[in-house]
């Protein structure tokens, strides 16, 4: 029997028994155990009360959610309690060592962050709790919306962004009918990277195929999200039999999305851009039939495997934040380049990471659109894996936004010159 089947089958006895092993053996109010299990998430009614990490690829880290750190290790468990066979992982030194630091630079980023020290109110005191709510702790602090470090790109990619400003002007002179041309083209391959960045194995010729099936079916077509978010979706079997349906329904979700976001941001390219409200929709149609039924914002911590110290909003703050980032968003300045704002967008709203999963995708909607209803195309990398986009998203939100919005300026210039020759 798989670890899945048997998570699902645990009793509750069972649960409150890991619920007992967490948080026994505390050591004071900030610091709890953990334990690490070679397991599958815990069951629904557990996430909650639970902050749950996923380390490397078969650890999974259970710890108690205090705000201030992630737990330090004080133990681990050699064995899975509820198979009785070895965890997988976790028997070298090196592992433990490793996983130790991890947890200690964590608990300091995070002391640093919310403690009194940089608030000046008292932990979990109600004035705190208030401050926390309104997203102004992590945002105070990490401060996304700066412009400084995409001012000092656009200076240094100047001659590029002129450059592009030409291609532009070529590529609208016979009016918006090559434009719209284009960027349909481009919509599949756009939507293919989108998914791949997320971890979709599903190929490029298969997101070709299901483009093709959706503008027969003319779903994209509709003048609003909520009925889009209505409409019937063709099932994985009508459209790819032979691939993996999990892997099939989330590309098709994000074809048909980009489909729709290029379609809508060609329609309306005065438009006010997506709101606060469609971005929910977004995700509830990027979420349509997989495992990530939920559309709320995420209940829980979240990390990176890739950079496991970086440090994302508490749970709380993220709906504050994801409305001042709509707000700023609005607003935006217009002494940065259409370009460098739809970096410093991307890098902004992937630092929040509101939803438990598709933030990446998500964003790279967010972006297309921006992007449209400007006159530009949609931005699909050349030799950019998912690791590498990752890290130059990273680099932006630690102030040093050129490597990102370099590359964002030579895929739009390589793909204009392309159309020009």
């Amino acid at each position: 029997m798989s670890d899945s089947r048997v998570t699902m089958q645990m009793k509750k006895e069972q649960q409150d028994a890991l619920a007992d092993r967490v948080l026994e053996d505390s050591t004071s109010f900030h610091v709890r155990p953990c334990l690490i299990l070679d397991l599958p998430p815990p069951p629904r009614h557990l996430a909650p009360l639970y902050s749950l990490y996923s380390y490397r690829r078969h650890v999974t880290i259970i710890c108690k959610p205090s705000l201030h750190c992630e737990a330090v290790m004080r133990r681990s468990l050699t064995c899975n309690p509820f198979t009785s066979q070895p965890a997988r992982g976790i028997g070298t030194r090196a592992f433990h060592s490793s996983l130790v630091d991890i947890a200690r630079q964590r608990a300091e980023q995070l002391d640093h962050i919310y403690g009194s020290d940089s608030t000046g109110l008292q932990p979990y005191s109600p004035e705190w709790w208030n401050r926390l709510r309104s997203g102004c702790i992590w945002g105070s602090h990490f401060r996304p919306e700066r412009r400084q470090p995409y001012m000092l790109a656009q200076i240094q990619l100047r001659d590029q962004l002129d450059c592009i400003e030409e291609q532009k002007s070529e590529l609208h002179r016979s009016g918006p009918e090559l434009h719209r041309r284009i960027v349909g083209l481009l919509t599949a391959r756009y939507a293919h990277q989108s998914a791949a960045f997320g971890g979709n194995k599903l190929t490029l010729e298969d997101a070709l195929m299901i483009e093709d099936q959706l503008l027969r079916l003319d779903i994209s077509s509709v003048n609003s999200l909520s009925k889009l978010s209505a409409q019937p979706l063709p099932s994985p079997s009508s459209l790819l039999p032979r691939k993996a349906p999990s892997q099939v329904i989330a590309l098709r979700n994000m074809v048909l999305l980009t489909q729709y976001v290029a379609q809508n941001a060609m329609r309306n390219p005065a438009g006010p851009g997506i709101s606060l409200g469609e971005i929910k929709l977004l995700a509830k149609i990027l979420f349509a039939d997989t495992k990530n039924a939920s559309v709320e914002y995420r209940g829980t911590e979240t990390w990176l495997e890739e950079d496991q110290t970086r440090i994302f909003p508490e749970v709380s703050e993220v709906p504050a934040l994801v409305a001042r980032f709509c707000r700023w968003q609005t607003a935006m300045n217009n002494n940065l380049h259409t370009l460098i704002q739809a970096a410093h967008l991307s890098a902004y709203f992937l630092h929040i990471r509101p939803f438990h999963d598709y933030n990446v995708r998500l964003t790279r909607l967010l972006m297309a659109d921006f992007l449209i209803r400007r006159g530009y195309l949609p931005i699909v990398y050349h030799d950019v894996e998912s690791e590498e986009y990752l890290q130059l998203v990273s680099r932006a939100q630690d102030g040093y936004a050129k490597p990102f919005c370099r590359a964002v300026v030579n895929t739009q210039h390589d793909l204009l010159l392309d159309l020009i020759r």
